[in-house]
């Protein structure tokens, strides 16, 4: 692998600080909303978990703390599966599978048991220069309608989609998901300060 370390920093999961990963400056970097996710997710044994866009693998090493079937990463960036690979190794992860691919042509032998996603937030606003942190904060390439679209066909019928999203597009999900005869079926509202809130969310199918 071609892993840059000089132009990277060193770091651990806040709650999990056995688990170090390596996390490149100049992209995507973990943040408050992936500790807030990797913290909230609930995984039944052996589940067969999917992470869509998981860049430097932190979600997949809070996954790996559950007694796991297989853990499957994708993100369309190869620079940033080349450090999802690096991290899971230095962890001593297992069983695993990376895949740089779009979500949207992405295909699975298996249906999911867990996905877990944190999507980009923004619509119409300012864009970065830079391709990897623009993919990661604007739904340019991965609207909600085409996020749900996708997890729909690749979730188990009694499995669990884990994603963090701002609190003011709930009424959409809600929107989105009652056409897919999905429900939320726990979720947690993170008020904050200086940003927008953010709101945990759960997805099943229902019953």
């Amino acid at each position: 692998m071609n892993i840059n370390l000089e132009n990277c920093s060193y770091d651990y999961l806040p709650n999990k600080e056995h688990i170090h990963l390596y996390q490149y400056k100049d992209m995507f970097r973990m943040n408050t909303d992936s500790v807030l996710l990797g913290n909230f997710i609930d995984l039944p044994d052996k589940s067969l978990v999917l992470d869509i866009g998981t860049n430097n693998g932190v979600l997949l090493l809070y996954a790996s703390c559950f007694k796991y079937q297989k853990l499957v990463g994708i993100d369309i960036h190869d620079k940033a599966i080349e450090l999802a690979k690096y991290n899971l190794e230095l962890n001593h992860i297992q069983n695993y599978e990376l895949y740089c691919k779009d979500l949207l042509d992405f295909e699975y032998d298996s249906l999911f048991d867990v996905i877990i996603c944190n999507p980009p937030y923004f619509s119409n606003s300012t864009k970065s220069d830079n391709k990897s942190l623009m993919n990661a904060k604007h739904d340019t390439n991965l609207t909600l309608e085409n996020l749900f679209d996708k997890v729909n066909k690749l979730l188990k019928k009694d499995g669990s989609f884990y994603l963090i999203h701002r609190l003011d597009k709930l009424d959409k999900i809600n929107a989105i998901i009652n056409n897919l005869n999905m429900r939320i079926y726990r979720q947690n509202i993170v008020n904050r300060k200086q940003n927008k809130d953010v709101v945990l969310l759960e997805i099943k199918y229902k019953e």
